[in-house]
């Protein structure tokens, strides 16, 4: 990464890592030394881009393990939280009939505005989770449920629903399915399928 685009990424999460700071419950350890929103964001990409040891990176940035497990969830979590509209804003009617009419062209799929697919991704097991991580492939995941459009572009993506729970629990209980069964995904209405007068929506 570029100086530049850290400096870039850094002021789009600057004033929320400054917030977290106040409410980390080891803040009281921090209050002599508090880490700034740079050095945070930091140890974050570091871990991100290398999938180091706590133990590593707190001798390399000289912290405690826990500080930088809690540094790395907090930021984590801002990143997604400012990034995602950014990057992966959720499609409106008008990108949605587009992504429909390229099914069509391309795959013969009419009335289709995403492919789903759901990934495993493997995690150690959460402390006292007993099974609820447990999945079929016999090994820890949270489930990665991602809609794509007709050229396998990622249109939205959710994750975090437990790897023992069944595709459809999974879709159910992520954000896009929930969006989908309560109506408040802006969806085109359906339509006939070509030369018919069926009406169906996939």
């Amino acid at each position: 990464m570029t100086p530049d685009l850290f400096d870039e990424l850094l002021n789009i999460v600057k004033d929320d890592l400054q917030k977290c700071l106040i409410k980390n419950p080891l803040s009281a350890a921090l209050i002599k030394n508090p880490l700034s929103a740079a050095h945070r964001l930091l140890i974050t990409l570091h871990y991100l881009a290398e999938g180091c040891s706590m133990h590593e990176l707190a001798w390399c940035y000289r912290v405690g393990k826990s500080i930088a497990h809690y540094v790395i969830k907090e930021t984590t979590s801002v990143l997604w939280e400012k990034l995602c509209p950014l990057v992966l804003p959720e499609p409106t009617r008008e990108q949605f009939e587009e992504i429909s009419m390229q099914f069509y062209e391309r795959w013969d799929m009419p009335n289709c505005f995403g492919a789903v697919d759901g990934k495993h991704v493997s995690i150690q097991a959460p402390k006292h989770s007993g099974s609820d991580y447990f999945n079929y492939k016999k090994g820890f995941s949270l489930v990665l449920l991602a809609v794509c459009d007709a050229k396998y572009c990622f249109t939205m993506v959710d994750i975090g629903v437990q790897g023992s729970s069944h595709d459809s629990t999974v879709f159910k209980e992520g954000k896009f399915g929930k969006a989908i069964l309560n109506g408040s995904l802006d969806i085109p209405l359906p339509k006939n399928l070509p030369n018919s007068n069926i009406m169906e929506r996939i």
